[in-house]
């Protein structure tokens, strides 16, 4: 299986997201793509943990979850291991990261490859799910005519136009970069997406993302726990100029 690469969202860009969202939320409009609410506030979101495992479990009692397994340490980073869990019944690998020998965070990896059809099926599969149980999805800090919540229609469109347009603006950007006697750059596109609503023990987060450096999508899911420091990125792109 696929190792699961680090989360693309942990870096900071150097192109600031407000000139970057703008034209996306215009793009949207133009296309007519409209935004209907989605369901309230569930009265009691349902339980969304990734895989058999809870948040605060230890080491041992993760250990004991054989089914799971084997699990792998993770080389460059001893207090994080590598499993196996089915997501939506499909298996899928997962990233478990621990705190003073407790676990602290789940990584799932829904999809990591170059098949932009396969990455809008994860997606919108991760989009149903916070649909059916957790009231709604939305792409901060977008909102589409003035709705902070938005249909499947709208979610297909954003994977087609915005996540399926980024190499072609990596391109761009790189053949700019070059004509200003740089040597290239290396870009990554990150979008966020969250539930309506979260948890109640737990806080989910999505993130869909082209790596120009490898050529793939990646669609990928993470169960925080509450309190914990937001994934949000402070930039939909990342530039490194190579050197």
């Amino acid at each position: 299986m696929r190792r699961l690469k680090s989360s693309p969202g942990a870096r900071s860009g150097r192109i600031d997201r407000w000139h970057f969202i703008p034209a996306f939320a215009l793009a949207f409009m133009l296309m007519g793509v409209t935004a209907p609410a989605m369901a309230g506030e569930s009265d009691s979101p349902a339980d969304c943990r990734i895989g058999p495992w809870q948040l605060g479990m230890t080491r041992e009692q993760v250990a004991s979850i054989a089914d799971s397994g084997p699990y792998r340490t993770d080389t460059s980073d001893a207090n994080a291991e590598y499993a196996n869990a089915l997501l939506d019944g499909h298996e899928a690998h997962v990233r478990l990261a621990f705190e003073n020998n407790k676990l602290a965070s789940v990584e799932a990896s829904k999809y990591e490859g170059s098949d932009l059809s396969a990455a809008k099926i994860a997606a919108l599969e991760v989009f149903d799910l916070f649909t059916a149980k957790l009231g709604g999805a939305q792409l901060p800090p977008m909102k589409l005519n003035d709705q902070a919540a938005f249909n499947r229609a709208g979610m297909a469109v954003f994977v087609d136009q915005m996540l399926g347009r980024s190499p072609k603006a990596f391109e761009d950007m790189d053949a700019d970069a070059k004509k200003k006697g740089k040597k290239g750059i290396v870009a990554t596109f990150v979008f966020d997406m969250v539930p309506v609503n979260q948890p109640p023990d737990c806080r989910l987060h999505s993130q869909l993302f082209y790596s120009s450096a490898r050529g793939q999508y990646g669609v990928h899911l993470f169960e925080d726990l509450p309190g914990s420091k937001s994934r949000q990125v402070k930039a939909n792109i990342h530039i490194d100029y190579a050197k």
